[in-house]
Formats: C-alpha cells, sequence, structure tokens
C-alpha cells in the first residue's frame, strides 16, 4: 500500500514535494485520476423512471386487455383500464421522483472546499479538484478530501465512525518511516477520505482521491444492480400465473365454445370478454396507493423513500442485521455511578470528574459530555480554574489547577486508568490517606476497567 510507504518515498512515487503542486500540474493529473468523486449509481431521467412502471408484467396484461378489448369496440371497458394504469404510474412517478429530487438536492446544499498549497500558497480549492500529490492543511470541523498520509499534526482528532463505526474520535500523529498496518483502525498516521476533523491541526499528502479511496471501494459496492425485491418476485409470480391462467381459460372456452355453437368470431368476443373480467384493473393502483401510504408516513419520521417496493421489504424482514451506533443506539453515553476505590457511591469522585470535564479546554470527548449532561454539583461553584496540563499521547493524561474559596490548590488529574495509577501513590480510603502499593494498584485497575464494562450503557 503506497500510504504505508517512507514519507521520503512516498513523495517520489508521488512526484510532489513540500512546495505543493502548480496549477498546471494539478489540471494533468485532474484529466489522469478524473474528478474527486465517489461512484454513483446510473439514475433514470424523468421518462425513464415514468416508462419503468410499465414493465411490470402486471401491467403489460392489463395493457394487452385495454388494446384488445378498444379492438372490438369495448371502448369504455379498455378507457378505463388505461386510466387506472396510468394514475397508478403517474402516482408512482410522482412520488419517486419527488424523493430522488428531495435526496439530490440534499447533496446539493453541501459545498464542500479543501485547504491545499497550490502555486506556492494556500488556496481553497473544490473537493472535487484534489488531487493524489497535493498538500492539504486540516484544522477543526474540515471533511478530509481524500486519503491522505500526515506530514504533520498538533492534537489532531479525526471523527472516522463513517468508516469504521468508532464512537470516539481518533488520535493521530505524523509518522516519518515506512508502516506496515493493514487495518484502518491501526493506520493513525493516516486520514481517510469522508471522515471529519474533530480538534487540532495538521497536514497530510493525498495519496488516492474519487473511487481508489476506502470511502470509494464502498461507494462501488453499492452500485451493483440490486437483487429484486420478495415483493417485486411475488407480483412478477403472481401476473405470470394470471397470464397462464387467462390464457388458458380464454382459449378453453373459446374452443368449447368454438365447436358447441360453430361460431367462432363470437366464441372468440366471449373469450376476450372473459380474459377483460378476470384481470384485477383496480391491483396496480390499490398497491401503488398504499405503498405511497406507508411512504408518507416514514417521511414524517425524516425518512426519505426513494424506492416504493422497498417499503414491503423492510415490512418483510425477520432479522435486521446493523451497526449499533448511530442507528440502534444514538452514539451517546451516560453516567450511571461514581463510585470511590472500594466501589461505593462518592459525590467526590464526581465533583472531580465534573471540574475536570467542564474546565479543560481541549475536546470534550463522549465521556466529558456524559458527564456535564448528568448536573453540574453545587460545590463546583465554589473552584476556579488556575491552569491546566493538556491531554497527550505520550503521558495519555490531563490535568486541571483550580483553588477553593480557602485558597486551598488542587491539581485534578484524569487518563488512562494504568497511566494514573502508575503516577499515583496514595489513595483514599474511607476518608483516610492510604498507601497504594502494587498489588492493590492491580485490583484498581481490574475493578476500573470491570466498572467501565458494567456501567458505560448505551441509549
Amino acid at each position: 500500500m503506497e500510504i504505508n510507504l517512507p514519507l521520503e518515498e512516498l513523495f517520489a512515487v508521488l512526484r510532489a514535494d513540500g512546495k505543493g503542486l502548480t496549477s498546471e500540474e494539478a489540471n494533468k493529473r485532474l484529466d489522469v485520476h478524473g474528478h474527486n468523486v465517489l461512484e454513483t449509481k446510473a439514475t433514470l431521467g424523468p421518462v425513464g423512471m415514468f416508462l419503468r412502471f410499465f414493465a411490470n408484467p402486471l401491467v403489460i396484461i392489463l395493457l394487452v386487455s385495454a388494446f384488445v378489448s378498444f379492438f372490438l369496440g369495448e371502448t369504455r371497458g379498455s378507457v378505463i383500464i388505461i386510466i387506472m394504469v396510468l394514475l397508478s404510474a403517474v402516482f408512482q412517478f410522482f412520488h419517486e421522483y419527488r424523493s430522488h429530487t428531495a435526496a439530490a438536492a440534499l447533496g446539493k446544499r453541501v459545498a464542500i472546499h479543501a485547504s491545499a498549497l497550490r502555486d506556492g500558497r494556500v488556496q481553497e480549492i473544490p473537493l472535487t479538484n484534489v488531487v493524489p500529490g497535493d498538500i492539504i492543511y486540516l484544522s477543526a470541523g474540515d471533511i478530509i478530501p481524500g486519503d491522505a498520509r500526515l506530514i504533520s499534526g498538533k492534537d489532531l482528532y479525526v471523527n472516522q465512525a463513517s468508516l469504521t463505526g468508532e464512537s470516539f474520535a481518533v488520535a493521530k500523529q505524523a509518522a516519518s518511516a515506512g508502516q506496515d498496518a493493514s487495518q484502518l483502525t491501526d493506520m493513525v498516521y493516516a486520514v481517510f477520505m469522508g471522515c471529519s476533523i474533530a480538534t487540532g491541526a495538521g497536514t497530510a499528502i493525498v495519496v488516492s482521491t474519487g473511487k481508489n479511496t476506502e470511502i470509494g471501494k464502498i461507494a462501488h459496492s453499492l452500485t451493483v444492480k440490486p437483487r429484486e425485491t420478495q415483493f417485486e418476485q411475488g407480483i412478477r409470480n403472481f401476473s405470470l400465473m394470471l397470464m397462464r391462467i387467462i390464457l388458458s381459460l380464454v382459449f378453453m372456452i373459446f374452443l368449447i365454445n368454438g365447436l358447441l355453437k360453430h361460431n367462432f368470431f363470437e366464441s372468440f368476443l366471449f373469450a376476450v370478454a372473459v380474459s377483460v373480467g378476470l384481470t384485477p384493473e383496480l391491483l396496480p393502483a390499490i398497491m401503488t396507493v398504499n405503498l405511497a401510504k406507508g411512504a408518507i408516513a416514514m417521511s414524517r419520521k425524516g425518512v426519505i423513500v426513494k424506492w416504493l417496493a422497498a417499503i414491503q421489504n423492510l415490512g418483510g424482514m425477520d432479522i435486521l442485521c446493523s451497526d449499533k451506533t448511530g442507528t440502534l443506539t444514538e452514539g451517546e453515553f451516560k453516567l450511571v455511578e461514581c463510585v470511590d476505590a472500594q466501589g461505593k457511591a462518592s459525590a467526590p469522585t464526581f465533583l472531580y470528574g465534573y471540574l475536570t470535564s467542564a474546565l479543560q479546554s481541549g475536546l470534550k470527548n463522549p465521556l466529558d459530555l456524559a458527564i456535564i449532561k448528568a448536573g453540574q454539583p453545587a460545590e463546583a461553584k465554589t473552584f476556579a480554574k488556575i491552569d491546566e496540563n493538556p491531554f497527550d499521547f505520550v503521558r495519555r493524561m490531563m490535568s486541571v489547577i483550580v483553588r477553593d474559596r480557602e485558597n486551598n490548590t488542587l491539581l485534578i488529574t484524569k487518563g488512562a486508568p494504568e497511566s494514573v495509577l502508575e503516577h499515583t501513590a496514595y489513595y483514599l480510603d474511607r476518608g483516610q490517606a492510604a498507601v497504594l502499593d502494587s498489588a492493590y494498584m492491580l485490583f484498581g485497575a481490574g475493578k476500573s476497567f470491570s466498572l467501565d464494562r458494567r456501567n458505560a450503557t448505551w441509549r
């Protein structure tokens, strides 16, 4: 993988340097690699969407019956059938076209740009014009315009839930040496298209764009023609069965009536009348109206139904497999309990946790937000922040220094349990300071992880 190469070698492969690309070179690469867009499924135009309705075997039966009725002088019957078919087609077309238009308009509302080094200066360029070899600048809130290797980074956290499902922002740091990671979650030296910068800043060199990115490979899999739904299979099988029954009955009625009455023309007219009578003219309209009613109900819940037939599949599911974060859950932590070293409820623990979460100036992760959301302790108002030592990847801890009304100074530290325990000499035991020996430290770390599993609940 190119993204794992040493930085110096990667620059050589991409024919780039720290000065960025020129506009002329960028345009040449744009011709070679194409625009930086994800592959999308070919969509039908308005005419194609309307005509697709008439490819249904049941609709074909109805149209043939209407044509034959008209040819034999049954004008009123044929007109009724054609009106029913056209009403169903128009109704379905109107709903699906409106859904596609709404989805397209939603995508156009987001006009994304990227900060890239072009012609020796930083420029804002459309994301679609980013090419491999571009030097890009990333800051909080930016959408990453392509799969890229970090050149430098400061307190850089990336939200890559769209690729990995991780609810926490992931720490990223540059590495100049070659790497051998194969899993996205292990590539802390790389950032990926479609993810967003949660906090910090950095620079990176774009390695791949568009369909060659990780998210581009996912997008490609979505362009494959979907399998026929169970609902469509049922309608097709029913239509074919109905067609066989009608043809069989028409042939038998025509043959028997013709042999008995010896008037084959009248027998043919009678057989055609029977076939028209057997044809369920209102069935397409009834199906469309019912599916549209379900689509309207779902739209009230904020769901855009682009394909009416999909509603029946959704209702017919026995088991739905889905990534839980952001779908079955809100990806939001809820504080359940605050305990001391003995595992008992502790107000000071909550107070100190609240102070570190509320007073820190860096990125507030989901755990911080859960603690803040639990409510401010009354004692918190008596403390004032003096300074802080922000989180870093080496210490894996952060600290805030606060002063209470009695002018007492307090250093409160939080972080990875093993890192905090490593720097801890004493712990509070029933209100008294007790020495934290190695045995209790190991017990405390195990208890901490056990509490994490028991109390980190999702909703």
